[in-house]
């Protein structure tokens, strides 16, 4: 799959998916009170971002760089630096659904900065968004879900911008993924037929006089629009619009 950054294809190959993951495929161990630095899958060790250089990319944030209670925002570190809050209560034209839904995106892509040493905003630069793109793909997401996810954060970095936060907005090169486009399924030509008869017999059982003259009419308008459809190879927006 390819993403999309500054208006030029970024292809996630295999380096940077491991990199991308390094919450996924780190570990760590409790030796005498001290955490062993984490290690990817066969052996190698995380590359050290340029954007989280305090902490070293896919180590664990101190704990101070939020709070640690997960009954405090649903099952999320609240992560007071990140101003998560103050985006969600500035979604009030959007639905409940929708606000929801990119709230659980951001915080998501919160915690999953704040694991990967990025403590504020500010770390969250270009290669750190590159890296969250390749770290959704290996999570197996679907290209509609992803697109969400990216224009959630996509939103919450401008949102940040605009109030002081971030000196710039990171996000405005971060394009949102395309869709997979599929091909509509054509009906065969015996499931056509099968549609115009029944709509022709609906024509003939109602005459269009007395109590029928309404549903009469109806059945009249729905053959004509059916054969139209047909026969002009037309979409329904256009023919109905």
């Amino acid at each position: 799959m390819d993403v999309h950054l500054d208006g030029h294809d970024l292809p996630v190959d295999a380096e940077e998916r491991g990199a991308a993951d390094g919450c996924e495929h780190g570990t760590t161990s409790r030796i005498g009170g001290a955490h062993s630095a984490p290690t990817w899958s066969g052996g190698r060790r995380a590359a050290t971002s340029t954007a989280c250089r305090s902490y070293g990319w896919g180590t664990t944030a101190p704990a101070t760089a939020s709070s640690t209670d997960p009954a405090e925002d649903g099952g999320y570190p609240r992560a007071v630096p990140w101003h998560v809050n103050g985006f969600v209560a500035s979604l009030g034209h959007y639905s409940p659904g929708t606000r929801r839904a990119y709230e659980h995106d951001v915080r998501e892509f919160v915690t999953w900065a704040e694991r990967g040493g990025c403590p504020e905003p500010a770390d969250a630069d270009r290669r750190v968004l590159r890296r969250y793109l390749g770290y959704l793909t290996t999570r197996g997401f679907a290209r509609r879900s992803i697109a969400r996810k990216v224009a959630a954060v996509r939103g919450y970095l401008r949102y940040l911008h605009r109030t002081g936060e971030l000196p710039e907005d990171p996000g405005r090169a971060l394009r949102t993924p395309k869709g997979e486009s599929r091909l509509p399924r054509v009906p065969r030509a015996t499931e056509t037929t099968a549609v115009l008869d029944a709509a022709a017999a609906r024509v003939e059982e109602l005459p269009g006089e007395g109590d029928d003259r309404v549903a009469g009419a109806l059945a009249r308008r729905d053959l004509a629009v059916l054969e139209v459809l047909y026969g002009a190879g037309l979409r329904v927006s256009e023919c109905c619009g």
